[in-house]
């Protein structure tokens, strides 16, 4: 994890700033910094939310930073998840239970 130094120091931040964040003791964080220990399940995202940057960045997956990736910043329609006959199918699916359930609740 030798980024979160690099990142740290390129954004004027100290140690004891990210620990806080993060909610353990600033030598446990130099820990991190130095490799001595390995950042783990939410502490990882946690300091990938803290820089803004991936976590592939952060364990040196890639070389260059990455912003995070949003939700509501990802375009998603419902013609990337399913197509428009399969929408025509549902609809008409919808409307034989609604024919099914109102025949129902008239007898």
């Amino acid at each position: 994890m030798n980024n979160l130094k690099k990142l740290r120091e390129e954004r004027e931040i100290k140690q004891i700033e990210v620990a806080n964040y993060l909610k353990i003791k600033q030598a446990t964080y130099s820990r991190m910094e130095t490799n001595i220990e390995t950042a783990r399940g939410n502490t990882l995202k946690k300091l990938a939310k803290f820089f803004n940057v991936s976590v592939d960045y952060l364990i040196g997956l890639i070389d260059e930073p990455e912003p995070l990736k949003r939700i509501e910043d990802q375009k998603i329609s419902s013609e990337n998840i399913i197509s428009k006959d399969d929408i025509t199918k549902l609809e008409t699916i919808y409307e034989q239970i609604g024919n099914i359930l109102k025949k129902k609740t008239q007898k």
